[in-house]
């Protein structure tokens, strides 16, 4: 029940904001409009519909509503799902050719070979009695999947301090993103 001023806020007080929206999911379905405070918002749980609106109906979406909160998250409106005009057409383009069915069976064997590093790091940690932390192992495991398609580079799953891998890495990227806007920028001039 969505009150004046708190709309439906007062909802997630109580519960983690997945587990709010999982309740709702079951009472109201797949496509669900609710108050957060005084703005109207509508989450979208189906991938089907999810694609379809980012592929087939991105103009309706350009948009989302500003918020410095979610500016500083987004670094500056500039991911996925908080791109704003040129930058949200540019990501669109990127992941509409990069989830379709043929791009995602190619992955397949990467993300077997990443699975099975995932358990064996699970099993040596377990044979060893050791304290070890699984979010940080799953962190790797996606951070892995994610590095390798980009970047044809992995984090250790033995090592604890990934810092310097994650510099080279960093540089990289660097390197590759300023490579590419200097391309960009040539053909303008």
């Amino acid at each position: 029940m969505a009150l004046p001023l708190f709309g439906n806020l007062l909802e997630f007080l109580y519960d983690f904001p997945f587990v709010v929206f999982q309740k709702m999911n079951q009472k109201y379905g797949e496509v669900i409009g609710f108050w957060f405070g005084s703005k109207y918002v509508i989450v979208v749980s189906d991938p089907k519909l999810g694609r379809e609106m980012i592929c087939n109906y991105n103009d309706n979406f350009l948009n989302k509503p500003e918020s410095p909160t979610w500016k500083q998250i987004s670094g500056g409106y500039r991911n996925l799902f908080f791109a704003r005009d040129q930058d949200w057409y540019c990501i669109k383009k990127l992941t509409c050719n990069a989830f379709t069915k043929t791009k995602l069976k190619s992955q397949v064997p990467l993300i077997e070979q990443q699975s099975t590093k995932l358990i064996n790091s699970f099993k040596s940690n377990s044979k060893n009695y050791e304290i070890f932390d699984p979010m940080e192992i799953c962190y790797k495991y996606s951070t892995n999947i994610i590095l390798q398609i980009l970047v044809s580079k992995e984090l250790s799953y033995e090592e604890d301090d990934n810092e310097n891998e994650m510099k080279n890495i960093s540089y990289y990227c660097d390197k590759e993103i300023y490579l590419n806007d200097s391309l960009i920028l040539k053909k303008y001039i």
